[in-house]
C-alpha cells in the first residue's frame, strides 16, 4: 500500500485523513513528540466498533462483565495491560462455572476483537505513513484474521460444548496466549509507530536541509558560471582594447613617418615661402587629426572606465551574495548540528535503513555530480587564472611599451621644438642677412644709377663741348638737342626710381604679411602644444585611475577567491560529516538501538 494514498478507517471520524504528507488530528492518536504508553483497552460497551459482535449472550451479564472490564482497565494503567487483564481472566476462568466461563470467554473474545480492530486501524495508519512496512503489515493482518477465525471457531465450539470443561480450559488457555501475543504486538506496533514518526520527521528535516544545500550549490554554480562569463566578456573587451591599441600603435608609427616626411618637407620649404605655407597647412591638418584621435582615445578611456565600474559593481554584488551564502551556510551548519544531536538521541529503526540507503545513494550520486561540476569549475578557474595572468603580462608589457613610446614621443617633441627654435633662429638670421644684403644692394643700385646718370651727363657735356668746338651745329639746335636728351635721361631715371619704389613697397608688404603669418603659426603652435600637454596629463591621470581601479578589482577578485575557497572547505567538511552519519546509519548497532 502506498504511503501517500488516503485511507478511510472504520470507526474513525469522517474528518480523519491518513497520508504521508498531511495528517489530521485524531482523538485516539498519540503525538510523536510525546511519550506514549501502552495502547489502552476498549471496553465491550464502548462505541468503537459494533458491526461484528461475536459469540452468544453478549448482552447478558453486562454489569459484572463491565465491572471486570473497568477493573482490568484500571490495572492496565498501573501495570502491563495484557498481563493485568488477561491474567485476571485466566485466574477467574478456572473458578467459574461452565456458563460463566463461556460468558467470560465471549466477553473476552469481544474485547479481543475490538482490540484487533484497533490494531487494524493503527496498522492501516502505519501502512499509510511507511511504504516499507507494507509486506509485514499484510502478513500481520493475515495472521490476525486467521486468529480471529480461529477464535470464532473456538467460541462456537465453546458455545456448543459447554459440558466439556477440559476442552474449554484448553481453549481459554490458548485464547490467553493469543491475547498475550496480541498485547505484545500492540506494544511493539505502538513503539515502532512512535519511532517511525520521529524518524520520518527527522529524515524529512534532513532531506529538506540536503535539498536546500543542493539548491544553494546549484545557485553557487550558476553564480560561478555568470562570473566566468563576465570574466570572458572582460577578456574579450581587453582583447578588443589590445587590438585598438595595436591600431593606435600602427597609427603612431604612421604618424611618426608622416612627421619625418613633414620634417623633410620643412627642410625643403625653407627655400621658398609658398612651400613653407603648404607645410604649415599640412601640419595644421595633422594637428587636427591628432585632436580627433585624442578625443577618440579620451572617449575610449571613459568607456573602459565605465565598463570597469560596472564590473566592479558586479563583483561587489557577487561578494555580497557570497557573504549572504556564508551566513546561510553557518545557519545551516547550526541546524545540522542540532539535527545531529537529535538524530543521535532518537536512533534509527531497522525498517528505515533501506530508504536511508536509497537516499544515501542518491546523495552520493548528487555529490558525484557536484564533484564533477566542481572539477570542471576548477579547471575553468585554472584556465581563467592562466588567462588572467597572460592578460596581466600583456597589460604590463603594454604599459611598458606605452611608457617607452610616451618617453620617445616626449623626446621627439623636445627635439622637434629645439629644431623648430633653431630653424626659427636661423630664419631670423637669414632674414636679417637678406635685409642687410637687400639694403646693400639697394644702396649699390642707387650708387650705380647715380654714377650712370653722372656718366651720361658727363658724356652729354663732352659731346656738347666737342660739337661746339667743331662748330657743326648752331647753338639753338644744339641746346634743343641737349635738352631733349636730358629730358629723356631724367624720364628714364624717374621711371626706374618709381619701379624700384613699387618693388620695395611690394617686398615690404610681403615681408609684413610673412611676419604676421609666422606669428600666427607660432601662436597656434604654442596653443596646440599647451593643449597637447593638458591632454597628455589628463590621459596619464586617467591611466593612473584605471590602473588603480584594476588593482582594486584584482583585490576584490582575490577576496572572492578566498571566500570561494572557504566555502569549498566548509562544503567538504559538511560532506564528510554526512558520510560519517550515513556510516553510522549503516552500522548494525544503531539498528539494534533503534529497535
Amino acid at each position: 500500500m502506498d504511503s501517500q494514498d488516503s485511507l478511510h478507517i472504520p470507526g474513525q471520524s469522517p474528518e480523519m485523513r491518513v497520508d504521508g504528507a498531511h495528517e489530521m488530528a485524531s482523538p485516539d492518536r498519540v503525538p510523536a513528540s510525546q511519550p506514549s504508553h501502552t495502547p489502552r483497552l476498549v471496553a465491550a460497551g464502548a462505541p468503537q466498533d459494533q458491526s461484528t459482535p461475536l459469540g452468544h449472550g453478549a448482552s447478558s451479564g453486562a454489569a459484572p462483565s463491565q465491572e471486570r472490564v473497568d477493573d482490568a482497565r484500571g490495572d492496565a494503567h498501573e501495570d502491563d495491560p495484557s498481563h493485568g487483564i488477561l491474567g485476571d481472566a485466566f485466574s477467574e476462568g478456572f473458578s467459574l462455572s461452565a456458563a460463566g466461563l463461556a460468558q467470560h470467554a465471549t466477553e473476552l473474545a469481544q474485547r479481543l476483537q475490538e482490540r484487533l480492530h484497533a490494531v487494524d486501524r493503527r496498522e492501516s495508519r502505519l501502512n499509510a505513513q511507511e511504504a516499507e512496512f507494507d509486506s509485514r503489515v499484510r502478513s500481520a493482518r493475515l495472521w490476525i484474521s486467521q486468529r480471529e477465525e480461529e477464535l470464532e471457531r473456538q467460541q462456537q465450539e465453546m458455545a456448543e460444548r459447554e459440558e466439556r470443561q477440559r476442552q474449554q480450559q484448553e481453549a481459554s488457555a490458548e485464547l490467553v496466549e493469543q491475547a498475550n501475543d496480541v498485547a505484545q504486538r500492540l506494544a511493539e506496533v505502538a513503539a515502532r509507530e512512535k519511532a517511525v514518526e520521529r524518524q520520518r520527521l527527522e529524515l524529512d528535516i534532513l532531506v529538506t536541509e540536503q535539498q536546500t544545500r543542493v539548491d544553494a550549490l546549484d545557485f553557487e554554480r550558476a553564480a560561478c558560471r555568470s562570473r566566468q562569463e563576465e570574466m570572458e566578456e572582460a577578456l574579450r573587451g581587453l582583447e578588443a582594447r589590445q587590438r585598438k591599441l595595436d591600431q593606435r600603435e600602427a597609427q603612431i608609427y604612421a604618424d611618426q613617418e608622416r612627421a619625418t616626411s613633414e620634417r623633410l618637407q620643412l627642410d625643403k620649404d625653407q627655400q621658398r615661402a609658398l612651400e613653407r605655407d603648404s607645410s604649415i597647412v599640412d601640419r595644421e591638418k595633422t594637428l587636427r587629426e591628432w585632436e580627433s584621435r585624442l578625443r577618440e582615445e579620451a572617449s575610449e578611456a571613459e568607456f573602459q572606465r565605465n565598463e570597469l565600474a560596472r564590473t566592479a559593481a558586479a563583483q561587489e554584488d557577487q561578494a555580497a551574495a557570497l557573504s549572504a551564502e556564508e551566513r546561510s551556510l553557518k545557519f545551516r551548519q547550526t541546524e545540522i548540528a542540532t539535527a545531529l544531536k537529535r538524530f543521535e538521541r532518537l536512533g534509527i529503526i531497522e525498517e528505515r535503513v533501506h530508504e536511508l540507503e536509497r537516499r544515501s545513494d542518491e546523495l552520493d550520486m548528487r555529490s558525484q555530480y557536484l564533484d564533477n561540476a566542481e572539477a570542471i569549475l576548477a579547471e575553468q578557474q585554472v584556465e581563467l587564472s592562466n588567462q588572467k595572468r597572460e592578460l596581466e603580462e600583456q597589460r604590463l608589457s603594454f604599459e611598458n611599451r606605452v611608457t617607452r613610446e610616451r618617453k620617445s614621443l616626449q623626446q621627439e617633441s623636445t627635439q622637434a621644438r629645439a629644431e623648430i627654435d633653431q630653424r626659427r633662429q636661423s630664419l631670423d638670421r637669414r632674414d636679417q642677412a637678406l635685409d642687410q644684403r637687400e639694403a646693400a644692394l639697394d644702396e649699390l643700385a642707387e650708387q650705380l644709377r647715380e654714377s650712370q646718370r653722372e656718366t651720361l651727363e658727363m658724356r652729354l657735356a663732352t659731346e656738347e663741348t666737342w660739337l661746339q668746338l667743331q662748330g657743326a651745329l648752331a647753338p639753338a639746335s644744339l641746346s634743343r638737342s641737349v635738352a631733349h636728351i636730358r629730358a629723356k635721361i631724367a624720364e628714364h631715371f624717374q621711371m626706374t626710381a618709381e619701379d624700384l619704389d613699387a618693388k620695395r613697397q611690394d617686398l615690404e608688404k610681403v615681408r609684413t604679411e610673412l611676419a604676421e603669418q609666422f606669428e600666427q603659426v607660432e601662436h597656434r603652435r604654442q596653443r596646440l602644444q599647451h593643449w597637447l600637454e593638458a591632454q597628455q596629463r589628463d590621459i596619464e591621470q586617467q591611466a593612473a585611475r584605471l590602473i588603480q581601479r584594476e588593482r582594486d578589482l584584482d583585490d576584490q577578485h582575490r577576496d572572492c577567491q578566498q571566500l570561494e575557497e572557504r566555502w569549498q572547505t566548509e562544503r567538504t567538511e559538511y560532506q564528510r560529516e554526512i558520510q560519517r552519519l550515513l556510516g553510522v546509519v549503516r552500522k548494525p548497532g544503531a539498528l539494534h538501538e533503534a529497535a
